[in-house]
């Protein structure tokens, strides 16, 4: 670390206010703590990615930084901390999903951990030098007979109830259920291929032959600490895949965030 400074935590464009074409003030400080300053451009790269403010580069936003702070720009510790924020994430979202308060924006925070995962696996992956390979993809099939419930539920929800309901957290929560529906009639119709193929994935990787998903898991999360380093781009791989896989089944809650893409960083 070249020097110790104050880091916001939770630096980037949505806490930033601006002024005639200029940031005049950082807001949300209750993460501040002293550390790398390249904490703080892992943080900004991470931000961008949900919210994109730089026009899909941020290299002379970042050299601009350095200059101004007299810093030497570090690639891969700012990877290191976009991987580190990431993955904070990633091991938080599923306690916000899976214990939910039924007043809690469940649709949006599934959709926000489909495409954390898949990102994390990108962002590994820029540390390692490696970019996404071909991996075994889940082709999403339209089945109107097994689907057809869910929809009657869905057009109830968006034709019947929402146009009924004049407050916006209402009308908020019938969209998620709706978008909700519409991922479980995907996960209904083409979850058991895409759980197939993450069992298999799993068996190649401990040279097993389990017949049960949650069985294979357990076995491979146990597995996972005793691995040697030379099996962990095979794992990243294999993670990878069924992180793209699921962002599919996840399509309807992730949708918003479908365009986003890691911005350039060649510093």
């Amino acid at each position: 670390m070249e020097r110790t400074s104050i880091l916001q935590g939770d630096t980037g464009a949505g806490n930033f206010l601006f002024a005639d074409g200029r940031v005049t003030a950082v807001v949300d400080w209750e993460w501040a703590h002293y550390g790398d300053p390249m904490e703080d451009l892992g943080n900004i790269w991470l931000r961008d990615f949900f919210t994109p403010s730089a026009g899909g580069d941020l290299s002379d936003y970042f050299r601009r930084y350095a200059a101004k702070a007299g810093l030497q720009l570090d690639r891969q510790k700012i990877i290191y901390y976009l991987v580190h924020q990431l993955i904070r994430g990633v091991v938080f979202i599923p306690h916000m999903t899976r214990r939910a308060d039924w007043r809690s924006t469940v649709a949006l925070n599934l959709g926000y951990q489909a495409i954390s995962d898949l990102v994390s696996c990108e962002a590994i992956g820029l540390y390692h030098g490696i970019e996404e390979t071909e991996t075994e993809s889940l082709e999403i099939i339209e089945d109107p007979e097994a689907g057809d419930l869910y929809r009657l539920i869905t057009k109830q929800l968006e034709q019947g109830v929402a146009p009924k309901l004049n407050d916006d957290y209402s009308l908020s929560l019938v969209a998620g259920v709706a978008d909700i529906t519409r991922y479980l009639e995907r996960r209904h119709i083409n979850g058991p291929r895409a759980d197939k193929m993450e069992l298999e994935g799993i068996n190649r990787l401990l040279g097993e032959s389990y017949q049960e998903l949650q069985a294979a898991r357990q076995a491979f999360n146990i597995e996972l600490q005793n691995m040697p380093k030379t099996d962990e781009l095979a794992v990243l791989e294999h993670c990878w895949g069924v992180a793209r896989r699921n962002l599919e089944l996840m399509g309807p809650l992730a949708d918003r965030w479908r365009q986003c893409r890691l911005a350039t960083v060649d510093v």
